[in-house]
């Protein structure tokens, strides 16, 4: 199940539909994340404050995915590992450099379905992750 929700999400993330993408987050204040410059955002809508306007100019991802594993933590908690490479296309249609990426996730499931309960995002250099 969060491997298809996993797959989901990033369908939308590669067509830069936040809206529909960030639903795959949870929405409470104790959400956690660690973004690729090591901040530390506390709450749903910390988060959402921070990526919203980036994605406003984003027309489109190229994810690749290389590698994905999982750990099932209880039948309601999985720790999800990735890697692979990412490239941004701006709405003026400039695409960014491919770089790589490794994120880790906690995904819970909830009343309404598998959702990111916190997560840590790597990319850039290889030999930061």
């Amino acid at each position: 199940e969060v491997d298809m929700a996993l797959d989901t999400h990033w369908d939308l993330f590669r067509q830069a539909d936040y809206d529909r993408g960030i639903e795959y987050w949870e929405h409470s204040p104790e959400m956690a994340y660690v973004g690729v410059q090591g901040e530390i955002v506390m709450g749903f809508s910390t988060l959402d404050n921070l990526y919203r306007p980036f994605f406003a100019t984003l027309a489109s991802q190229e994810i690749n995915i290389a590698e994905r594993h999982f750990k099932t933590i209880t039948r309601d908690a999985v720790y999800a590992m990735e890697r692979g490479t990412l490239a941004q296309t701006d709405t003026s249609g400039v695409t960014g450099p491919t770089r790589p990426f490794a994120y880790t996730y906690l995904w819970m499931r909830t009343d309404a379905g598998w959702k990111i309960s916190s997560a840590h995002m790597s990319d850039g250099d290889p030999e930061t992750q």
